[in-house]
């Protein structure tokens, strides 16, 4: 395996049931469909966050004793439980199905579960504020049962007061910050699929060998049992590039339980030979690997 002969990376791609299936987009139906509906059930769930936050907010407007008006916001509060358990649930659902379509863990078609429900609470928030209890008087606690004297407000007392203000920025902000983040890494991991994508079409592949690999210290449970879990570590490997010149890269990987390559192991190396010392551009797979998936399998950053 230590040849420098050189396999044309354009080899013919192979086709699995499992492509198939994902080339007919159902799974990014049924995918997309989820995901609009955890955005429904997170605007529900903010909501119910309003209704929880209402109810230090009135303590601390109105006097024990005294009368602010009809409550209207536990309606928003038996809302806001029932949307928790939906949240759950359908994020649990909502990744499922994304591994369904992409074939990888935590790797979504457009956005992720938290950026969604982030932006989903920032909507309910935002609605639901005009419902909280209104204070009786503002800037002091009334006593209308005993005509005790009335308590100013506090700087605290005056933060609640204002939430209505505050509370809908602040869930907007984390929202926004999410999308932001999610956007960077998106286009991060796009960039990395272009580049294997040229690669793929003008690179070389050449045979490797494992030099180094990620040991896990695994129980009897997760070695014998049908799972989905990856784990991560750096995998290192020698090859030999088109030139003669021998190289060493090391990548992050993810690899399912019981998949794990160990040293002397044969694998392949994707490489450009116009860049061969550029480790970005070098992809690590099975021996055999030939299609964009296989060299996508084990590289957690595409």
């Amino acid at each position: 395996m230590d040849s420098t002969e050189v396999i044309s990376a354009r080899s013919t791609h192979g086709r699995t049931p499992l492509d198939a299936y994902r080339a007919t987009r159902m799974p990014y139906l049924v995918h997309g469909v989820l995901m609009i509906a955890l955005g429904v059930a997170a605007v529900g769930l903010g909501a119910g966050i309003v209704s929880f936050l209402d109810e230090f907010r009135a303590d601390a407007l109105n006097s024990i004793f005294g009368d602010p008006g009809p409550v209207r916001h536990f309606v928003l509060f038996d809302l806001g439980t029932y949307a928790l358990f939906a949240v759950i649930l359908l994020t649990l659902a909502v990744t499922t199905t994304a591994q369904w379509a992409t074939g990888r863990q935590l790797d979504f078609p457009v956005l992720g579960t938290i950026p969604v429900i982030l932006v989903g609470v920032a909507i309910g928030v935002t609605i639901s504020v005009p419902w909280m209890t209104p204070a009786a008087v503002v800037g002091r606690r009334v006593d209308t049962s005993f005509g005790s004297p009335d308590e100013l407000w506090n700087g605290w007392d005056w933060a609640w007061y204002r939430f209505d203000l505050w509370g809908p920025i602040v869930a907007i902000a984390l929202a926004v910050c999410a999308l932001l983040v999610a956007a960077i890494v998106r286009m991060r991991r796009s960039r990395t699929r272009l580049a294997l994508r040229h690669v793929l079409s003008h690179g070389a592949i050449v045979p490797g060998i494992v030099t180094a690999a990620p040991s896990f210290v695994r129980t009897h449970d997760l070695a014998t049992s049908p799972t989905n879990t990856r784990m991560r570590g750096d995998l290192v490997a020698r090859f030999t590039d088109p030139t003669g010149t021998v190289r060493h890269v090391a990548q992050v990987s993810a690899f399912h339980v019981g998949d794990v390559p160990v040293v002397g192991q044969p694998v392949a190396v994707l490489m450009d030979p116009q860049a061969p010392a550029d480790t970005k551009r070098v992809w690590l797979a099975p021996t055999g690997a030939r299609a964009e998936r296989d060299f996508r399998a084990w590289r957690v950053d595409t």
